[in-house]
């Protein structure tokens, strides 16, 4: 168990997201919230057209998988049963339906070359009426196509089969494969083939005869966007050689997929569980498509995964356990003192939210987690309070505040408590926004009258005073500092903004504060933040 565990990971990141402020502070404390809205590891299951009359059957196909590959639908013996006579008319439908509900495609496939799948007509051409005719198919198919799709099994089940090598020349494949890259260059190119991955015995195409193969293909010019494809038709599976297999096929250095899985023992579900599970955890294979098609008159392929109604068979039970046992399900955490959150994810693409308890704003960002990404992602939250500044709005807010000595004086009486709190700041930029603060009483922290001698004149009315008997008789009213009495702050020393003090209230412009008492000995710095319960913001 701890082996699969840990085979696990190659399909995981740990990702650091750090929450900071407008100013790249950090913003301990933050809520952040991951929510995994599309896997990174394909995990699809082949489709055919009955999912053009079933609406049942395409809820249930797009609540469950990111890939497909049509059966039939752009097969050459689909698309033109007779001479000259092409049908794409499934083909296009299918493709809109995945492309609706963000499914990728696999064409599969432009030739086969396996004569019992070569219509009539097209083995009674003689040798340049066929050269022309499957260059017609390549142009059409491929042209249609562009771009449309993520890969193409260009020619089918070549290790095993060579009738258009027996009808065209031995480098027949290769030409076709560089004559598909040159139609559609973005794509893929898969040299599909059965039993390399199955199955040891079958000597025409084991992975040393698959290489083979891929090598001649490549030296044609066909080196960059190849890909393995292994078509996963199994009995009962010999895990251990699979394994074996897949290591030996991942030294060509290009993705790996398993193209058309499923398993015909009788022991179906318990073989098919054992199969993914392998698949996922090999680090070569970058995708998984089964071959898993329902009918509506019931299951004729080697393998189905529900009934006629939608209702999981065993082997469709396998398939919804692994897809969520192999994907991120939601988490809500809280940033720690350096603002950050560490979670291992599975590769994927993510929504992350950032809030903070004291801004009615949030940070959303998209991420993308996959082998290469970047370890740390910096989620900024707060540039900008997002706050209607209508008169007495009540809200809740926390300051970061400085202080060089937490004994403040103010008219040698009991005036407001300074709480340290998570440390963070807020910033409306250089906007003239006020609030008041209503402040508890304190007997340690006090604050010198002289101090607001800088301050400029009366703007805001002043809350009422405690009804306390401690508290002071209210003094003279200020407001904090505008503009314009900035050059008096820098006369008196490096103020982020001044202050006003009020009986049982206190006035700040938005910013971070400095608080500071004039006294030469025992001058202690220290951080913190101001706890304000109660704020009524006002506009200036």
């Amino acid at each position: 168990m701890k082996q699969k565990v840990n085979r696990v990971q190659v399909r995981k990141k740990t990702v650091a997201i750090r929450a900071v402020d407008a100013n790249g502070h950090a913003l301990p404390g933050a809520s952040v919230s991951i929510q995994q809205t599309r896997s990174g590891f394909p995990l699809g299951c082949a489709l055919k057209n009955t999912i053009l009359q079933s609406s049942e059957y395409q809820s249930w196909f797009a609540a469950r998988f990111t890939v497909t590959t049509f059966t039939n639908e752009m097969k050459w013996y689909s698309n033109e049963p007779v001479e000259g006579k092409e049908t794409y008319a499934d083909a296009d439908a299918m493709l809109a339906f995945s492309k609706q509900h963000g499914i990728a495609v696999r064409g599969h496939n432009v030739v086969w070359d396996n004569r019992q799948y070569v219509q009539n007509w097209v083995q009674s051409l003689p040798t340049q009426k066929l050269r022309e005719a499957v260059n017609r198919k390549f142009n059409s198919v491929m042209t249609r196509y562009r771009g449309q799709v993520i890969a193409w099994d260009v020619v089918n089940e070549n290790v095993h089969f060579s009738y258009f090598e027996s009808k065209l020349g031995e480098n027949a494949s290769s030409i076709f494969y560089q004559q598909a890259h040159q139609l559609d260059p973005h794509a893929l190119m898969f040299l599909n083939e059965f039993n390399t991955l199955e199955v040891p015995v079958d000597g025409k195409s084991t992975p040393a005869k698959y290489l083979q193969k891929l090598q001649q293909i490549q030296s044609f010019g066909n080196l960059s966007r190849m890909a393995i494809g292994l078509e996963g038709h199994f009995g009962t599976p010999d895990i251990s050689y699979m394994r074996a297999a897949l290591d030996t096929l991942a030294g060509a250095n290009v993705p790996i997929w398993l193209t058309e899985v499923d398993v015909t023992h009788s022991n179906q579900s318990k073989h098919l569980e054992d199969i993914l599970r392998e698949a996922h955890s090999h680090p070569a294979v970058q995708g998984i498509v089964i071959f898993g098609v329902w009918n509506p008159k019931g299951c004729f392929s080697r393998m189905c995964l529900t009934d006629v109604n939608f209702k999981n068979l065993p082997t469709g039970d396998v398939v919804d356990k692994l897809l969520s046992e192999w994907r991120t399900h939601n988490v809500a955490a809280t940033t720690d003192a350096d603002g950050l959150h560490r979670a291992e994810l599975f590769h994927g693409e993510y929504k992350i939210t950032i809030n903070h308890p004291s801004s009615n704003s949030s940070s959303v960002r998209s991420l993308t987690v996959d082998s290469a990404s970047q370890n740390n992602n910096v989620l900024t939250v707060m540039g900008k309070m997002s706050i209607k500044w209508a008169n007495r709005t009540p809200m809740g807010l926390e300051l970061r505040c400085k202080w060089f000595n937490p004994e403040i004086e103010a008219f040698n009486k009991v005036m407001l408590a300074l709480r340290p709190q998570v440390e963070h700041i807020v910033s409306a930029g250089d906007a003239s926004f006020f609030f008041h603060m209503a402040a508890s009483l304190s007997k340690t922290l006090r604050l010198k009258r002289s101090l607001l001698s800088v301050l400029s004149s009366p703007r805001l009315t002043p809350l009422s005073a405690f009804s306390s008997s401690d508290a002071p008789p209210p003094p003279p009213t200020y407001a904090a500092a505008s503009a314009g009495s900035r050059s008096q702050e820098k006369e008196r020393g490096k103020w982020s903004k001044a202050l006003l003090f009020l009986p049982g209230a206190i006035t700040f412009g938005l910013g971070t504060w400095q608080l500071f008492r004039r006294q030469e000995k025992d001058e202690k710095t220290g951080d913190g933040t101001i706890k304000v319960e109660r704020a009524i913001f006002l506009r200036s």
